[in-house]
């Protein structure tokens, strides 16, 4: 009778252990996650403040791209010029339409338009059509962070209470 009662504390002790170490990685898990989140959401931040210089664009040729299955991009290939040198690019304009038709017809739309462009003045070669702050990024980011800050402190606040 004592061995089975040593044998139940030991599987006792063993789950708790597990149930820990279970807890552990999943945190170190999450914290490693939101991490890394927040690197690509400094590193977005960071190419967006980059963009600092306007420029007038001459768009060469507009085309509709398929991203993958119901989502779709206008592209441009287009021209500009800054400090003297000329440059060209491709970028995409507007946002991820569901079909070609819609595509196609912002395409239309954005061919009778004049374009600028967002340049950076030490890579004048790397421009964008739009110069947008990733907020949803950012925020996405803080968020993820606050949730594993959360738990990271939870879990350091029950090894200390617990022992």
């Amino acid at each position: 009778m004592e061995v089975n009662r040593y044998e139940k504390s030991l599987c006792g002790i063993s789950k708790s252990v597990n149930k820990k170490g279970i807890g552990i990685v999943l945190v170190c898990l999450l914290a490693g996650l939101a991490f890394w989140y927040l690197l690509g959401a400094i590193s977005e931040v960071y190419h967006y403040t980059q963009w600092k210089v306007k420029s007038d664009a001459i768009v060469d040729h507009w085309s509709v791209e398929e991203l993958k299955a119901d989502q779709f991009v206008v592209r441009a290939d287009y021209q500009y010029a800054y400090q003297g040198k000329n440059y060209k690019n491709r970028g995409s304009v507007g946002g991820v339409y569901p079909n070609p038709w819609a595509a196609s017809e912002a395409k239309e739309r954005f061919s009778k338009q004049n374009w600028s462009i967002w340049l950076d003045p030490k890579h004048p070669e790397r421009s964008v059509f739009e110069k947008v702050f990733p907020l949803k990024r950012t925020l996405s980011a803080l968020i993820l962070l606050g949730i594993a800050l959360y738990f990271v402190i939870l879990s350091i606040y029950l090894r200390t209470k617990n022992g």
